[in-house]
């Protein structure tokens, strides 16, 4: 009984792991499980629009979860004006947004020059995990959109 019990948690762990690398999720993202961070920063922060935001880090990592599993260049910002517990991706992706466009206009999602397989590979998304404010990196919600998405984005935005 008890290892029908272990086993079942096992697999719900697996299940919500695989719900969590979706491009975009509430709930606990388990910062450092999962893909390799590839080229992490450490702490910066970044000016927008006059405001000030804290970074935690940047890195690019591959998407596995996704077809070809593309490269993303990922921002972590520990959201203290986001309410997570009502979230959805609509109030993700409008704190999101900004630091999206700053990432593609300034080419910070190049920043890093990183290799497979002998060939240079450039992130085709841009994503930005909003962490809850002290949850040391283990509640929050991930967003992530294309490269030509957020170019769109840039185009018919004013910051």
């Amino acid at each position: 009984m008890e290892h029908q019990k272990s086993s079942y948690r096992c697999a719900l762990k697996a299940v919500l792991m695989v719900l969590l690398l979706l491009t975009s999720c509430r709930g606990c993202i388990q910062m450092h499980s999962g893909p390799p961070r590839l080229a992490l920063t450490g702490p910066e922060n970044w000016v927008i629009g006059g405001r000030r935001y804290s970074l935690a880090a940047t890195y690019a990592m591959p998407r596995s979860d996704l077809p070809g599993a593309p490269l993303q260049f990922t921002v972590e910002y520990t959201c203290g004006e986001c309410t997570f517990a009502t979230m959805r991706d609509d109030d993700a992706m409008s704190v999101a947004l900004p630091i999206m466009i700053y990432a593609y206009e300034n080419g910070l999602y190049r920043r890093s020059i990183i290799t497979v397989n002998g060939a240079r590979a450039e992130p085709q998304l841009i994503g930005v995990v909003l962490v809850e404010p002290g949850t040391r990196g283990q509640q929050g919600y991930r967003i992530a959109r294309s490269i030509p998405e957020v170019e769109s984005f840039s185009h018919s935005t004013n910051l």
